[in-house]
């Protein structure tokens, strides 16, 4: 029995090796690819290998976008991070648990452009470092630029970071699209938002590029186009490309259903300012909510409660996240200031029939 189980082992071994180079073979899997377009690779000990979407990556590796290419990539904590074209960072270390107890996420990113959006650790476990920088994370999104000398560039796009540089000089930035320059030589330059001023010797096409454009982002990575063209200092916000109709958030002439072919993006994946306002009468919560791509205020439900419920009624897009379908649920998303002036007419309670 123990020579079967060890044959049976060593053709596993064997299996996996056809496809995996060794290091990876022992490394710890901490997330996946979501997005790729052209020439991504991972590299750890050995030769770098070449990803694809739904690929795993793992706690060492080093990724790398190449020439006119983008990487995006979720972890297991639903932190989801995108590099640009020639971009290169190291996933350090990554610990989490359940519980929040002891978790860590590092990333030492080298150079290029990146976006970060924390996921579902506690803030303080979340730190970036830059040859010139170490950023602490308190529960947002940002962008980040590694110049050829070394520099950083740092915009806020939700919530608050704090940039230091390595001369133990500290800025905290919590207005959206506050932006730093930090210098090898410690200098720290700052800015409302990354201007010439921060930009300094760099093109926005190279130091901003995700607001400048959200186009080859998937929906869970963008913010609202207006927010973008804000930040970036552009006169005219770039074409939405759909995007609301695809997501879930329809083209705002009023309430929709969300029935037929995949129902509605109702993962809080997908969604900021979640705010609970009552129960449907099935005693479903609601919620009034933002897609984070959209200034738009909604309330509906949320995938995940509808998940223990009524599982039939939620389905898997494309890029992993959930949708439901309303008309199984009898209901309909709608606009909060239509349902706000509904709510205070007929003092029904939140009803969304």
């Amino acid at each position: 029995m123990m020579r079967i189980s060890f044959i049976l082992a060593l053709g596993l071994v064997v299996s996996i090796q056809l496809t995996n180079t060794p290091d990876v073979l022992a490394a710890e899997d901490i997330g996946g690819a979501t997005k790729i377009i052209r020439t991504v690779t991972g590299r750890m000990s050995g030769a770098a290998t070449r990803l694809n979407k739904g690929d795993r990556v793992f706690r060492n590796q080093r990724l790398k976008a190449g020439s006119a290419s983008l990487g995006q990539f979720q972890f297991r904590d639903d932190t989801r991070l995108a590099l640009n074209a020639n971009s290169s960072v190291k996933l350090d270390k990554f610990v989490y648990t359940r519980s929040g107890a002891n978790t860590q996420l590092l990333i030492k990113a080298a150079r290029g452009a990146f976006r970060f959006a924390t996921g579902n650790m506690p803030s303080k476990a979340y730190k970036v470092i830059t040859p010139s920088s170490t950023i602490g994370v308190r529960g947002t999104w940002f962008d980040v630029f590694v110049g050829r000398r070394g520099q950083t560039i740092v915009t806020v796009l939700y919530g608050e970071v704090e940039a230091c540089s390595n001369r133990g000089r500290c800025r905290t930035l919590s207005n959206q699209c506050e932006s730093v320059r930090i210098e090898p030589n410690g200098q720290i330059v700052d800015a409302t938002r990354p201007d010439a001023t921060i930009l300094a010797d760099e093109t926005p096409q190279r130091a901003i590029p995700f607001l400048i454009s959200q186009s080859k982002l998937l929906r869970s990575m963008r913010i609202p186009n207006r927010a973008a063209s804000r930040c970036s200092g552009l006169s005219e916000p770039e074409t939405e490309n759909n995007i609301d109709g695809a997501s879930g958030d329809s083209d705002g002439g009023g309430d929709s259903d969300g029935g037929g072919g995949g129902g509605f993006g109702s993962d809080i994946r997908l969604k900021r300012d979640v705010r609970m306002v009552g129960k449907t009468p099935d005693g479903l919560p609601l919620y009034r909510f933002k897609y984070t791509w959209s200034d738009k205020e909604w309330i509906g439900v949320m995938a995940q409660d509808v998940l223990k419920v009524m599982p039939q009624a939620v389905n898997t897009d494309s890029e992993g996240y959930y949708r439901v379908n309303y008309q199984m649920l009898g209901l309909k998303m709608i606009l909060y200031d239509r349902w706000l002036k509904s709510f205070n007419k007929q003092k029904t309670g939140t009803n969304l029939h």
